[in-house]
C-alpha cells in the first residue's frame, strides 16, 4: 500500500502512464505469438477447425474534409491520419489519465493512514 502511495507522490506513475511505445510494442508481440499458434492448429486441424488470424494493424478511417472559408489561411484540423496516434491520444491516454486520478484519489487523501499502518504491519515484527 505504501508502495503506491509513494509512486502516486512521487509521480512516477503519471510518468510511466505516456509509455505507449513500451505497450504498443509487447501488444505486437503478443499479436505474432498468437498467429503463429493459431497457423500451427490449423496446419494440424487441416480444414476441420479454421481460425482467424489476428490483424495487428489498426483500421484506418475515412478522414472528414472540412469546408475552408475563403478568409482561412490555416490547415489546423487536429485529425490525425494516422491511426496509432489516433488510438494513443482517444483511447491509451484517456484511460491511463483515469486510472493515475483514480489511484489519487483513492490513496493520497488517506496518507497518514497508510504510514500508520507500515508502521503496525513490518514484517520484520512478526
Amino acid at each position: 500500500m505504501f508502495t503506491s502511495w509513494s509512486l502516486i507522490a512521487t509521480t512516477k506513475l503519471k510518468e510511466r502512464a505516456r509509455t505507449f511505445h513500451n505497450v504498443h510494442s509487447k501488444a505486437l508481440e503478443f499479436v505474432t505469438k498468437c498467429n503463429e499458434q493459431i497457423s500451427q492448429v490449423n496446419m494440424v486441424e487441416n480444414e476441420t477447425l479454421e481460425l482467424d488470424i489476428i490483424e495487428t494493424a489498426l483500421p484506418v478511417k475515412r478522414q472528414r474534409k472540412k469546408k475552408k472559408m475563403a478568409d482561412e489561411l490555416a490547415n489546423d484540423e487536429g485529425n490525425s491520419s494516422d491511426p496509432l496516434v489516433d488510438f494513443r491520444v482517444n483511447v491509451f491516454n484517456l484511460i491511463m489519465d483515469r486510472i493515475v486520478q483514480s489511484l489519487e484519489d483513492r490513496f493520497v487523501q488517506h496518507k497518514q493512514l497508510y504510514k500508520d499502518l507500515l508502521i503496525l504491519l513490518r514484517p520484520s515484527k512478526f
